[in-house]
């Protein structure tokens, strides 16, 4: 009896050990094969064109923790660019879809967090985002961009609504993920975002800052059955974003933790 007893304890802990982070890191199932085939395809004719539209954000950490959409959250296409590869964007062949370019800046974004100018030069950006249309279906999707902020980095606003997500995100960004590179882009400096109603010249100019070596080449991840391009230094992209435990740690939106893999801490 106790043998037996033994054995289901062995049991129990190799659950933990190995089942239970296959069932986290399972991406969602419930999802729309169209959907991922129009995604897979966008990004083999940006591999084409050399010239990227990529995930971010938590599309990118689906892709690469789960190799799908993210199982915890409702599907959010992420999709980005460089502000470099813009011009090589609208002028490339995209076979069955065509992109166009959208310089009016939203007025439904919180400018207390971005307000549409470049946090250094004060100058209005010269595209807001791309929008990315099939010809024959009703697939669309929003390309925001990753601004250039000097020769060493990328800046990507911290796009958000008042009254809707700000609050969240100005929680999350400040008291849970505790990262440094979401912050205040302050003419030579970088600050705390915390910081960002101690001065009324703070505001508009808070986002997250990437080295651009991250990006300097792309390559293919799974993604379902498929393959999509994702930065070079995605992981470290990812580090940024949601910190150093992204890869241990599933973060719902309220920002509550779940970890992926069993600890003897647990018990």
């Amino acid at each position: 009896m106790i043998i037996y007893f033994i054995l289901l304890i062995l049991f129990c802990i190799l659950c933990c050990i190995y089942i239970y982070p296959l069932i986290l890191l399972t991406p969602m199932k419930d999802y729309d094969e169209s959907l991922v085939d129009h995604l897979s395809t966008i990004s083999e004719l940006s591999h084409k064109n050399r010239a990227y539209i990529f995930p971010r954000n938590g599309f990118l950490l689906g892709v690469i923790r789960h190799n799908g959409f993210l199982p915890n959250e409702k599907i959010d296409v992420d999709l980005a660019c460089l502000e470099k590869h813009i011009p090589i964007i609208l002028n490339s062949d995209w076979g069955d879809y065509n992109i166009i370019s959208e310089k009016k800046w939203s007025n439904s974004w919180d400018t207390d967090f971005t307000d549409g100018k470049h946090p250094k030069t004060g100058k209005q950006y010269e595209y807001h985002k791309l929008k990315i249309k099939h010809k024959y279906s009703n697939f669309q999707q929003d390309v925001m961009i990753f601004y250039d902020l000097d020769l060493d980095n990328y800046f990507y606003p911290l796009f958000t609504i008042k009254n809707m997500n700000s609050e969240n995100e100005f929680k999350l960004n400040t008291e849970i993920y505790k990262t440094n590179s979401m912050g205040i882009v302050y003419k030579n400096k970088i600050l705390p975002l915390i910081q960002l109603y101690n001065n009324k010249e703070y505001l508009g100019k808070v986002g997250a800052i990437y080295k651009k070596n991250k990006f300097i080449d792309f390559y293919p991840e799974k993604f379902y059955n498929k393959k999509i391009y994702v930065p070079i230094g995605s992981r470290d992209i990812l580090y940024i974003d949601y910190g150093y435990d992204v890869f241990r740690t599933i973060i719902n939106k309220d920002g509550k933790r779940k970890n992926i893999y069993f600890s003897f801490e647990h018990l």
